[in-house]
């Protein structure tokens, strides 16, 4: 894996750091356009899947029965409870809510 420098070091063609190079409207256009920051914390990298646990998904499940759209305080705090983001319960209740209409919309399709 290669590791590239800040975009700020490669667009940097002067010997002094005070002065730069002129450039046309176009070349503002494109920076503005792609702003690439090349730092080793923004390089994507291939990400590892997490599952929930059984112990986790039970849960999950039960607070689902309990409410499709848990509020804030309420995913924060299973959160905290199972160990997890909020973020991680806030998309784990999206996916749960989009399964469960798909579910429905075909045991039971509605005409329209």
């Amino acid at each position: 894996m290669c590791l590239l420098p800040p975009i700020s070091l490669l667009l940097s063609t002067t010997s002094h750091p005070s002065v730069s190079p002129p450039r046309s409207s176009e070349d503002n256009f494109q920076l503005s356009r792609f702003k690439l920051d090349f730092t080793p914390s923004t390089v994507n990298l291939p990400s590892i899947r997490h599952r929930m646990s059984l112990n986790q998904t039970n849960h999950l499940e039960y607070a689902f029965s309990v409410s499709k759209f848990p509020s804030r305080a309420v995913r924060i705090a299973i959160a905290h409870l199972l160990g997890v983001s909020p973020r991680r319960i806030q998309v784990w209740f999206q996916n749960k809510r989009q399964k469960h209409r798909t579910r429905h919309t075909i045991l039971s399709p509605h005409s329209h």
